[in-house]
């Protein structure tokens, strides 16, 4: 993606309210990815907790008949099931331990710059306008940036989902047949 670069021929003359506007917005829409991140890791912890329950308890079923040797095929059944289920569990625990995401502001090394600090070519509102331009520039990237890695996360867990959704009837009709 192309990086986001406010012109900066006639910049003194962009009016103040306007990039103020800006910024406001785009800090909006930025809180908004960091919300997005966040339903993602969410969710992913919400089936994370269902599917460890559910992991316990075949595992304990199968632990039961092992033990009272009533060893039956749903046993190696199980098996498979357990470790389709942690592979699963691992994937969506991609999706909520450390992530990648750019977050809101910025540390003031690296805004407090001396050559954007002691300008003297630059009145008082020029130089709060050329720290206003400059944000602006770094909160669209900040904005692209968390896009990018949003749709990544949504992709992952949406497949993660469809895994789930397909294991479970094929579980069930395997075991259906094992059974008979």
């Amino acid at each position: 993606m192309k990086k986001f670069i406010i012109p900066k021929n006639e910049w003194k003359s962009i009016p103040l309210d306007s990039v103020e506007f800006i910024l406001k917005e785009g800090k909006d829409y930025l809180e908004y990815t960091l919300n997005e991140s966040d339903k993602i890791t969410k969710r992913a912890y919400s089936i994370i907790l269902i599917l460890f329950a559910i992991l316990s308890g075949v595992v304990a079923y199968t632990f039961n008949k092992m033990v009272l040797k009533d060893f039956h095929p749903i046993v190696f059944l199980n098996y498979g099931l357990v470790v389709a289920l942690t592979i699963i569990l691992f994937r969506f625990g991609v999706l909520i331990f450390p992530r990648t995401i750019k977050v809101k502001g910025r540390i003031p090394k690296k805004i407090a710059l001396p050559q954007f600090l002691n300008n003297p070519k630059l009145t008082k509102e020029e130089n709060y306008l050329s720290f206003i331009i400059q944000d602006i520039e770094v909160v669209q990237d900040k904005i692209d940036f968390n896009l990018v890695q949003n749709k990544k996360r949504q992709e992952k867990l949406k497949f993660n989902m469809i895994l789930v959704t397909i294991l479970f009837p094929l579980y069930l009709i395997i075991a259906f047949f094992t059974t008979l």
